[in-house]
C-alpha cells in the first residue's frame, strides 16, 4: 500500500529446500520473549556450523516425509546432495551437524565430536543420547524450549518417518526411553550465533513516513524510532524465541495505518504477527515456508492490509499471500537467484507493493513493477558487500525507495528515490553484534 513501511531485512540463501514446503502444521505458540538465535552461512563437510543451520538440516529432513527406517542403509542425502547419511537416529544427528562421518549415537557423544553440557544450558543443534550402540541406544536433536526449562521440542528419527515432538526432561520418557536417563552433549563444531541488531523499517505511528529500527538477537529486543535518526529509541519491548532461528518481520497487519512487528520462524514455518508494537501473546500464528525460505511482507493485492509471503533463494522463488493465514501460495514466480536478497515496496505508487532483490557483492537492487517474473524495472548501483537492503517511503510522497544498513559501523543509508546517488540521510542506529558473521 502506499506510505508503507515493510521489514524488508531477509537471510542468504542456505541450502536447496524443497519449494512446496506449505501448509506445515507447527506446535502451539507461546508468548515471544526470549533470546533468539540467528542462521549463519551454509557449512562445508566436516565444517564448522551454525546452530540455526543445524536445525535448517534437520527440517530438510522432516519435509522429507515419508522415510523409512534403516539403520543398514546409509543412502540418504542430505539438503545440498553434499553426502549421503545413514536411515536412523544417529545418522540425522551426523547428517544435521553435516559431518564427514558416521558415528552412532554413542559414538556422537564421545570427546571426538562434542563436550557434555548440563540439560538446563541445552541449545539449539545440542543432542541428547541414551543407551549403548545400535537398537541398544538412543539421540535426539534438541531443537527449542518450549518454553523453558524442563519441556523442549526436538528431531527424531527412531522409527519410520522424521519425527518433530515435545517432552519434559524431568518425567515421562523421550521417544520411549526414561527422560531422566538421557546426557546432554553439544557439538564442538558450533559457530555461536550472531550477537546483534538486525534492522527493520515500518511506519510506527502512523504519520504516512517510514523510519527505522532494530531488533537485538541477544535479548530478544526489538528499537523502534519514530524519525531516521541516532538517538534513543520510541518503543523498546521483547518480542521472539530462544533458539529459534526467528527473523523479524512488520507491516500493517490488521489496516489500521501502523506497522507492527512480528517474526518469523524458519525451522517450523510459522509467522507469529502481533497488531501493537509490544510484549505479549501473538495475534496471528499460522504455518507458511518452512527452512530454507525467508520472510517478505506486503500489500500484494492494493487491499490496505499488508501479508506475508517468503522467498527461498536457491530456487529464486516468491511465494506470496494474500491472507496472514496457512494455505497455498497466491503469487508463485521465479525471480533473482543464488545471493540475492528480497526486498519489497511500493515502487510506482499504484497502492500495490511487488518485489525485487538486492545482490550485496554487486550493491544492485534489481526492483520490479509486478509480482512476476521477467526483467527489472529498476536497476540501481548502491550499498555493498557488507550493506543488507532495507526499503521504505523515507518522506512520505507515497512512493518506497532504496536504502541499506551497514553491518559493521551499523549504520544507514537511505534514499529519497530509486536511483543511484548520495543517501538522503545518513546516521547509527543498532549494533554490530559479536560471535558469527552477521547472518541476513
Amino acid at each position: 500500500m502506499t506510505n508503507k513501511a515493510l521489514t524488508r531485512v531477509l537471510t542468504t540463501a542456505l541450502a536447496a529446500i524443497a519449494a512446496a514446503a506449505f501448509g506445515i502444521v507447527g506446535g502451539a505458540a507461546s508468548s515471544m520473549t526470549a533470546t533468539p538465535q540467528a542462521a549463519h552461512a551454509a557449512s562445508s563437510l566436516g565444517g564448522q556450523i551454525s546452530r540455526q543451520e543445524i536445525l535448517d538440516r534437520a527440517a530438510h529432513w522432516l519435509s522429507t516425509n515419508p522415510v523409512t527406517y534403516n539403520p543398514n542403509a546409509t543412502d540418504k542425502w542430505d539438503v545440498g546432495n553434499t553426502r549421503m547419511y545413514r536411515r536412523d537416529c544417529s545418522g540425522l544427528i551426523d547428517m544435521a551437524w553435516h559431518l564427514n562421518a558416521d558415528p552412532n549415537s554413542v559414538g556422537l557423544g564421545t570427546s571426538t565430536y562434542a563436550n557434555p553440557v548440563a540439560k538446563q544450558d541445552l541449545k539449539a543443534g545440542d543432542i541428547l543420547t541414551v543407551g549403548g550402540s545400535g537398537p541398544s541406544g538412543h539421540v535426539v536433536l534438541f531443537a527449542r524450549w518450549a518454553p523453558a526449562y524442563p519441556t523442549f521440542e526436538y528431531y527424531s528419527f527412531g522409527s519410520n518417518d522424521v519425527k518433530y515432538r515435545t517432552a519434559s526432561l524431568t518425567s515421562g520418557t523421550i521417544d520411549s526411553w526414561t527422560a531422566t536417563n538421557y546426557s546432554a552433549f553439544g557439538y564442538k563444531n558450533v559457530v555461536d550465533t550472531y550477537n546483534g541488531h538486525i534492522p527493520v523499517a515500518g511506519d510506527w505511528n502512523g504519520d504516512g513516513t517510514t523510519t527505522i529500527g532494530s531488533w537485538d538477537t541477544a535479548s530478544s529486543t526489538f528499537y523502534l524510532k519514530n524519525s531516521n535518526s541516532s538517538g534513543a529509541a520510541d518503543y523498546v519491548f521483547g518480542y521472539g524465541c530462544s533458539g529459534c532461528g526467528d527473523i523479524p518481520v512488520a507491516g500493517d497487519w490488521n489496516g489500521d495505518g501502523i506497522d507492527t512487528i512480528g517474526i518469523f520462524r524458519p525451522s517450523s514455518g510459522q509467522f507469529y504477527l502481533k497488531n501493537s508494537n509490544s510484549s505479549g501473546t501473538a495475534d496471528y500464528i499460522f504455518s507458511y515456508g518452512g527452512a530454507g525460505h525467508y520472510p517478505v511482507v506486503g500489500d500484494w493485492n492494493g487491499d490496505g492490509i499488508d501479508t506475508i509471503g517468503t522467498y527461498v533463494a536457491s530456487a529464486a522463488t516468491f511465494y506470496l499471500h494474500n491472507s496472514n493465514s496457512a494455505g497455498t501460495a497466491d503469487y508463485v514466480f521465479g525471480y533473482g537467484g543464488g545471493g540475492h536478497k528480497p526486498v519489497v515496496g511500493d515502487w510506482n505508487n499504484d497502492g500495490i507493493d511487488t518485489i525485487g532483490t538486492y545482490v550485496p557483492s554487486a550493491g544492485t537492487f534489481y526492483l520490479h513493477n509486478s509480482n512476476s517474473a521477467g526483467t527489472a524495472d529498476y536497476v540501481i548501483a548502491y550499498g555493498g558487500g557488507s550493506h543488507v537492503p532495507v526499503a521504505g517511503d523515507w518522506n512520505g510522497d507515497g512512493v518506497t525507495s532504496i536504502g541499506t544498513w551497514e553491518t559493521g559501523g551499523h549504520t544507514f543509508y537511505l534514499k529519497n528515490s530509486n536511483s543511484a546517488g548520495t543517501a538522503d540521510y545518513v546516521f547509527g542506529y543498532g549494533s554490530a553484534g559479536s560471535g558469527a558473521p552477521y547472518p541476513y
